[in-house]
């Protein structure tokens, strides 16, 4: 397979919460925004927009606006509860104001797989498996990327071994779900990943 690795997102929606700070490396400030963009289906995805303490002035000004978003998605882990958990982000580039357009969500990532596959069924029959790819950004920095795989391809990458190299294309998405503790409670989280459309397997 191809050693080299590729991490890009374009996406067309709407920035519908202001900029917040976020976080801090290495001496760096980030803030965060939300862009929200509309699948097919009618749902909605939420997805948080990451830029430099110097990009964060442009936008509030793009606030409710219909905006194309190009970047990479970057990772890092924040601890709640004494525990580390996967921040995952669309790392902006560049931002330009549309007068219009349709949402459009694209993410295409070449990388090696990091961690087992975990394939599944749910109740109604559908084949879904999990994958982390590890995925080197402009920067030199590695994300560590979830990704949901779909149907027959789940079925293809289900057998793929840690180390290996593949490409996938699908969209950045958010989903809700209920996480359940041994006590009993239950807490409402938000997981950001890539809903793969399609996997290529690269001859070595």
């Amino acid at each position: 397979m191809k050693n080299t690795h590729y991490n890009s997102v374009k996406i067309i929606g709407r920035m519908v919460e202001g900029i917040a700070y976020s976080h801090s490396s290495k001496h760096a400030k980030y803030y965060k925004g939300t862009l929200a963009v509309s699948r097919v289906s009618g749902a909605v995805d939420l997805i948080p927009v990451v830029v430099t303490e110097r990009a964060a002035e442009i936008l509030p000004d793009m606030q409710g606006k219909l905006v194309e978003v190009c970047g990479q998605i970057s990772t890092w882990h924040q601890v709640v509860n004494d525990k580390p958990r996967l921040v995952v982000d669309l790392f902006a580039h560049t931002f330009n104001v549309l007068e219009n357009g349709e949402p459009s969500n694209e993410v295409v990532l070449r990388g090696v797989v990091c961690k087992a596959p975990t394939y599944r069924t749910t109740p109604l029959g559908r084949e879904i498996c999990d994958l982390m790819l590890a995925v080197n950004r402009s920067n030199g920095r590695a994300a560590y990327i979830p990704c949901i795989v779909w149907g027959r391809d789940a079925r293809v990458v289900k057998s793929v071994r840690i180390g290996e190299m593949l490409e996938v294309r699908g969209r950045f998405q958010s989903r809700e779900f209920d996480k359940q503790y041994e006590d009993g409670t239950v807490e409402k989280r938000t997981v950001h990943e890539v809903s793969v459309s399609k996997v290529v397997m690269e001859a070595d």
